[in-house]
């Protein structure tokens, strides 16, 4: 291989690696920022009742996955899936 071939490849290889450690440091401050959220979150008022919501609603869609015939068609089922989500009283 020719000396400008390999010296091309290492600074494509050096931008990657710059650009990866880049994207970590990204995540690490989504990470950070979403462990913040989520405490802030937790202190609000009615934290507990939207979780049991979201749980119940959870349970609902997982069963009707579960009750879903491969012969019913997917739009009959994910309306009867989304009017049962819809019934439960916030």
């Amino acid at each position: 291989m020719k000396e400008s071939k390999l010296i091309e490849m290492q600074n494509k290889i050096e931008s990657l690696s710059r650009i990866v450690e880049f994207m970590l440091g990204e995540i690490d401050n989504t990470k950070t920022m979403t462990v913040g959220t989520y405490q802030v979150v937790r202190e609000m008022p009615g934290y507990e009742h939207a979780i049991n919501i979201v749980t119940e609603k959870s349970k609902i869609k997982t069963e009707d996955d579960k009750q879903t015939n491969v012969t019913e068609t997917k739009s009959n089922s994910k309306k009867d899936t989304k009017d049962k989500v819809n019934s439960i009283q916030y």
